[in-house]
């Protein structure tokens, strides 16, 4: 049964999603960054420390 107030609103999400991205990209450049930098000095961090060790 189909009821009066049911629409196919999946065409009109993904254009909202899709425009959100789309206006969000700096923000999402900007935690792009953050997440690769905080991986780099995770790492840095761990090379240092098993580099002190040998020493």
């Amino acid at each position: 049964m189909t009821w009066p107030f049911e629409n196919d609103t999946s065409a009109i999400t993904k254009k909202v999603a899709k425009k959100s991205l789309q206006s969000e990209k700096r923000r999402n450049l900007m935690v792009v960054i953050a997440v690769a930098l905080a991986a780099f000095l995770i790492c840095f961090t761990g090379i240092r420390k098993f580099c002190l060790l040998m020493v």
